[in-house]
């Protein structure tokens, strides 16, 4: 398991939209599910990038180079879609409830 200098600005930033979220459940929900996403996603990223790169026939840093950005999409595009995904089940579910 690889971390990065910016896991705890990520950590915090998810920890400030659940205290200001006036439906903290919801938002907690969203955050967690955003940052299981985001792990997944860039591993596959980077996983499939950095593969593809090598079996090219790149060098080290160039193979390392996709890595990092399929990583960093791959993380973006996971976020977001786990993150969306929990906020409209939660909404298709508890949409009626006070």
């Amino acid at each position: 398991m690889t971390i990065s200098l910016t896991d705890p600005f990520m950590v915090y930033t998810e920890y400030e939209k659940i205290k200001a979220s006036n439906n903290w459940e919801r938002q907690l929900g969203a955050s967690g599910s955003g940052v299981i996403g985001a792990i997944a996603g860039g591993s596959a990223g980077a996983a499939l990038v950095g593969g593809a790169v090598g079996l090219a026939g790149g060098n080290p840093l160039t193979v390392a180079g996709g890595a990092f950005i399929g990583g960093a999409i791959g993380g973006g595009v996971g976020y977001t879609l786990c993150s969306g995904g929990f906020t409209s089940l939660w909404d298709v579910f508890y949409a009626d409830q006070p």
